[in-house]
């Protein structure tokens, strides 16, 4: 069974023998035709034409010297119609010497000198056959791989192209969200405003002081009302990247100043120091004037409110060839290692309560936090426990990337 499976492989292969003499032809043809197909020419010419009839033929014998065009010349020729045939050569002693010229030439992968050893030139075709089939398999394994290859970029293609359908819907699916949540969050602004001018008018037309404490009593809810719709619209123009930075030299120590100044009375009303101690060289830096100063009010106004009265809150800066760093350190109520874990996110309760019953959104050090980053700036959270106080560090670049400048 396996002999008769090599013996059909071989007839896959074609051989084509070439001699002007009917002996050789008729011998080798008998001798090869049972393992495979061998057609027969008795000129260099005759061979041509039977070369253009079977582009199969993949092994090719011929004698050197035929009348007419020799076995040199004719394999030579073959190469335009065959090129990756391989090729044999039958010669008679006489004619060595141009026979191994013509080797590289005409691709002669075998010689042999006459009389012919019938076996010597059977392993030779053998191992041509062994390495046509060899290079068949590689021609082969490489249509695969690349047909294969086409398949994955196809798909690859494919999925991308889907990917970007989804992401496209996802971000026209979440602009209306954030429309119709700019637009509801819009909505609550104006009953809030009503109800601060109602408050405010109520309270001068009457004279009555169980009336007037009701209305300072409903000042409180109000303010944090405002105040959270304001944080709830900031976050979402952040997170849309819809809050285009207005990127200009921004003098730190006065807008430092101008935050310690504005929240000097609620320091005083808490009776809690407030300390801004800054170098008399702090170089301006590259920023947003009106998005900065929301973090310092952010950092300086959360130290007043965690802190109990008596107490202190400090602002200190320093500063590098490449970057400011401001410290707002206050001896508050502090936080533990669980709430330094959380204290950036979006609506994070912590453990920490401010010290005078303010309220708190929890969205300001969210909206620091993405401030910050939008400046390529770095900020950190420090705390030794409960009770130790704390520690804000924000870190910002002298200079902004090209593109970003507005």
């Amino acid at each position: 069974m396996r002999h008769e499976q090599q013996r059909l492989q071989s007839k896959q292969h074609t051989i084509l023998v070439v001699d002007d003499e009917p002996f050789i032809l008729e011998m080798l043809e008998d001798y090869l035709k049972e393992q495979y197909t061998v057609l027969t020419a008795s000129s260099a010419e005759e061979a041509l034409q039977l070369l253009h009839r079977h582009p199969e033929i993949d092994i090719i014998i011929s004698d050197q010297r035929m009348p007419g065009m020799s076995g040199i010349e004719f394999l030579k020729k073959s190469l335009e119609t065959h090129p990756n045939a391989e090729r044999i050569i039958i010669t008679a002693y006489a004619d060595l010497e141009s026979v191994l010229e013509g080797l590289n030439e005409a691709r002669i992968s075998y010689y042999f000198p006459k009389p012919i050893d019938l076996y010597q030139i059977k392993l030779a075709i053998q191992q041509l056959v062994e390495k046509i089939d060899l290079w068949q398999s590689n021609v082969e394994l490489i249509e695969q791989l690349k047909e294969q290859n086409r398949l994955i970029e196809q798909k690859i293609s494919e999925r991308t192209k889907e990917l970007q359908l989804a992401l496209q819907k996802l971000r026209e699916h979440q602009l209306l969200q954030q429309r119709f949540f700019n637009i509801a969050v819009h909505d609550l602004k104006n009953p809030l405003s009503t109800l601060r001018i109602l408050c405010t008018e109520i309270g001068k037309l009457v004279d009555n002081a169980e009336v007037q404490q009701l209305l300072s009593m409903a000042q409180d809810p109000l303010n944090t009302m405002e105040e959270l719709v304001q944080d709830i619209l900031t976050v979402t123009r952040l997170q849309a990247e819809q809050d285009v930075l207005e990127i200009q030299p921004v003098n730190l120590a006065e807008l430092l100043q101008a935050s310690v100044y504005e929240f000097a009375p609620q320091a005083e009303k808490k009776n809690i120091q407030l300390i801004l101690d800054l170098p008399e060289d702090l170089p301006p830096i590259e920023g947003d004037y009106r998005r900065l100063k929301q973090v310092f009010d952010n950092l300086i106004s959360n130290g007043i409110k965690y802190t109990p009265p008596g107490g202190k809150v400090t602002i200190t800066a320093s500063a590098n060839q490449q970057a400011v760093t401001v410290a707002v350190r206050d001896t508050g109520v502090g936080m533990t290692p669980e709430d330094l874990e959380k204290v950036f996110g979006e609506f994070q309760t912590l453990s920490a309560k401010p010290t005078g019953g303010e309220s708190s959104t929890g969205l300001g050090l969210f909206i620091v936090h993405k401030i910050v980053t939008l400046h390529h700036g770095r900020i950190t959270a420090a705390s030794e426990g409960p009770g130790k106080g704390s520690t804000f560090t924000v870190t910002l670049p002298l200079r902004q990337p090209a593109k970003q400048a507005s």
